[in-house]
């Protein structure tokens, strides 16, 4: 089980590959990015459905292009390990965006031409654990980290795309010696309201998750009973070391 789950990380990490790079998220640096991102309604909970309706506006005086995959919402979480001498860290893992499907195709924004889509991020969004086999469902709480990539040419794109193709046949280990064509990205941050109206403090801390545990596309542990309870078990056992939101 563990090398499949290895093999599904592996399609995440092609996927999302860049989006690392070129991040600014401070309001100074953004303003100065040819792609602003914004987010045009107040974020509020509908029907267990975190809306968000994002703009994506090119403020250079040059065309930009935008993957289909180009939009990335991950949330906060707080990573622990197994080393005592190790304390916990802020992480970060996929909430919304991330997919198995590559479309090898990009949008073109003109200059001063903006696009608006809407998203349905979801309350929970589930995690693996390869060592422990197991998969549990953790809450969407803290902060929203929105990436939004993009070439500022068509032929970088090309680029990008062969030899993400490339990297899909090459072991990971040589991954390194890639010279990657790497889009820049911007990025923006918001704080995740409380489901509820008043809700304590604890329900606005991340979610509480080990290192190891990660975000695998597609879900195939979506139904595996054995994964799913190695999962309850571990939430009474953290439960029992962390502060837990009950509202």
């Amino acid at each position: 089980m563990s090398n499949l789950l290895q093999s599904v990380i592996l399609v995440v990490a092609i996927t999302l590959m860049g989006t690392q790079t070129e991040r600014n998220d401070s309001p100074d640096k953004r303003s100065q990015q040819p792609l602003e991102i914004r987010v045009v309604r107040p974020v509020k909970w509908v029907n267990r459905c975190l809306a968000l309706s994002i703009d994506r506006v090119n403020r250079s005086t040059a065309p930009l292009f935008l993957p289909f995959n180009g939009l990335l919402i991950e949330s906060s979480v707080l990573e622990i390990t197994d080393e005592p001498a190790t304390g916990p860290k802020i992480g970060w893992r996929p909430a919304y965006g991330a997919s198995d499907i590559i479309i090898n195709d990009v949008i073109r924004l003109a200059p001063g031409e903006s696009r608006r889509d809407d998203y349905c991020v979801g309350p929970t969004f589930p995690v693996v654990s390869a060592h422990r086999e197991s998969r549990r469902e953790v809450p969407l709480r803290g902060t929203l980290q929105i990436d939004a990539v993009y070439y500022r040419a068509e032929q970088d794109w090309q680029i990008s795309k062969a030899q993400r193709e490339e990297m899909a046949q090459t072991p990971p280990a040589k991954w390194k010696n890639a010279d990657r064509q790497k889009p820049a990205a911007t990025t923006l941050e918001l704080s995740i309201p409380c489901v509820k109206a008043g809700c304590a403090s604890e329900c606005t801390k991340p979610p509480v998750v080990l290192e190891d545990e990660k975000v695998g596309v597609p879900d195939i542990f979506y139904n595996d009973e054995a994964f799913i309870n190695r999962g309850r078990a571990l939430n009474e056992e953290l439960a029992q070391k962390f502060p837990q939101c009950l509202n």
